[in-house]
């Protein structure tokens, strides 16, 4: 019984080590966890996965998150992303947003906050699920999820993307990290 036990547990271990290259609607995407993981407190999470660019196409990183809770209760700022040892920003330039999902501002209870402040670290919604954080002051459909394009961050091989629980409280979800190649929005430079 151990060992049908140890090598489910390594059977697991595998699926959510290796990427999957799939195609997507809008282009090739490598999903680098599709099932619900638990990232634990003051813990963190690495993905690794190459990437073939193809002509005239931008990268975007999707990560989707919750901190796990009873209820929804507002926002924190737990979320710690960062690519080959670039933080994640909402911007990569004062000209070009990094962002590209939803507005780096939001309103909350009738207040003004941001979804960041630099270093990489995000705000996440305090949620006991996926759903019922959809609200419009939220960011509607993309309240759980963080869009990213890092075209100019990835390299063909050998890319990591390390995703930190700064929280010493609660356990970080995600449900969908993927990395994914979609028709050029601007002209490269």
């Amino acid at each position: 019984m151990k060992r049908l036990h140890s090598i489910a547990v390594l059977i697991a271990v595998l699926a959510v080590s290796v990427p999957a290259q799939t195609e997507s609607a809008t282009g090739n995407r490598t999903v680098l966890s599709s099932e619900e993981l638990t990232i634990s407190m003051s813990d963190d999470r690495t993905f690794e996965f190459d990437i073939k660019r193809e002509k005239d196409t931008d990268v975007v990183v999707t990560v989707e998150a919750r901190i796990e809770i009873e209820k929804l209760s507002g926002t924190g700022r737990i979320l710690k992303l960062s690519l080959n040892g670039q933080p994640l920003l909402a911007a990569k330039d004062r000209r070009t947003l990094r962002l590209l999902n939803k507005s780096v501002n939001f309103r909350y209870g009738g207040k003004s906050y941001q979804w960041t402040r630099g270093e990489g670290l995000w705000d996440v919604i305090y949620a006991p699920d996926y759903e019922v954080g959809q609200r419009a002051d939220l960011g509607g459909d993309q309240a759980y999820f963080y869009t990213f394009e890092v075209s100019d961050l990835v390299t063909a091989k050998d890319n990591s993307l390390r995703i930190a629980n700064m929280s010493k409280k609660h356990h970080l979800v995600l449900r969908d990290v993927h990395v994914e190649q979609r028709p050029r929005t601007e002209p490269e430079k």
